[in-house]
């Protein structure tokens, strides 16, 4: 019985999910959302994301998650 099976790449990991470790890491040393983007060479929102995940908040969270 012949078949078929498509060869793909794995999928990029986002990277919020990159830096969530080194993110959290920072926010422990009291650094904001603006610094951390600034020394990991992301976007703020990217940060934010990051940090809602690594704490297993929803990462596009609205109403009482949101902070």
């Amino acid at each position: 019985m012949p078949f078929e099976v498509a060869i793909v790449e794995p999928p990029e990991v986002p990277t919020y999910m990159g830096i969530a470790d080194k993110a959290l890491h920072l926010k422990e040393l009291n650094m904001n959302p603006n610094q951390i983007a600034v020394a990991r060479k992301v976007d703020r929102t990217t940060v934010l994301r990051a940090l809602r995940w690594v704490k297993s908040i929803p990462v596009y969270a609205t109403g009482p998650y949101r902070n």
